[in-house]
């Protein structure tokens, strides 16, 4: 027996599921939720033919929400049809549900190797696009960024497969890289994997993602002072800001 890493919560809501099946055809379908969690949903009743890794979206409400499929149920076992995602953006809820607390994972992973080769961090941090064949770039800021590639908000996102130049202003660095779309949410954003960085933008980069991981993983200062806090906290680990 397993234990999630977040707790969850039992609830049956209607959701959107929207993305790119794994051919490559864009679709949006009604299900519903089974439990819920702060970075995490178990989907029922998906028809769609999904993959691990797969990043699809979902609209709860009012509100949306970018995700990753874990894994996907077999085809005549109990779990068909159910699907587990990961959200793309770690402790943004999108599901207006009070959380209970931990309780033991009747699930067990199959295994497999994770299919993401960086770690991901939220990220706000300016930056340029530059369309094969367009005149002028285009503005925005992003939500994410690995050593790899990022992800930026954009309404109307460009069809995967597209070539761009990217300058990324990371503090006080600037950062330019030839990139392409590897994924593409129409409402939401697009995702884009870095290709023939320079090894001097490379290392700003990894500089850049290194401090923000030192800063994330460092423990809160309590109010009831160092000592104290230090007592309080005492067995327990910093959480970590990205896997």
């Amino acid at each position: 027996m397993g234990r999630r890493k977040e707790p969850r919560k039992e609830a049956r809501l209607p959701v959107k599921l929207w993305g790119t099946d794994d051919k490559g055809r864009p679709f949006i379908d009604s299900v519903f939720t089974r439990n819920v969690s702060t970075d995490g949903v178990l989907l029922e009743g998906v028809q769609q033919s999904l993959q691990p890794g797969n990043s699809v979206g979902l609209t709860c409400g009012a509100k949306k929400g970018r995700f990753q499929v874990a894994w996907v149920g077999e085809p005549g076992t109990l779990r068909e049809g159910q699907v587990g995602l990961e959200s793309a953006t770690k402790g943004r809820c999108i599901f207006d549900l009070r959380v209970e607390a931990p309780g033991p994972d009747p699930f067990v992973h199959s295994g497999g190797r994770e299919r993401r080769q960086f770690p991901r961090f939220a990220c706000d941090a300016g930056m340029e696009i530059r369309i094969e064949g367009a005149t002028s770039p285009v503005r925005g800021k992003l939500s994410e960024i690995r050593l790899g590639g990022c992800y930026r908000q954009m309404m109307m996102p460009l069809r995967v497969g597209s070539k761009v130049e990217l300058s990324i202003w990371l503090d006080a660095t600037k950062i330019m890289t030839a990139g392409m779309v590897t994924s593409s949410h129409p409402g939401f954003g697009l995702g884009v994997k870095f290709i023939g960085m320079l090894a001097a933008d490379r290392e700003r980069l990894q500089a850049y993602l290194k401090t923000h991981a030192m800063a994330a993983s460092e423990p809160k200062r309590s109010a009831l002072g160092p000592k104290r806090a230090a007592g309080a906290a005492a067995g327990s680990a910093p959480s970590k800001f990205i896997r």
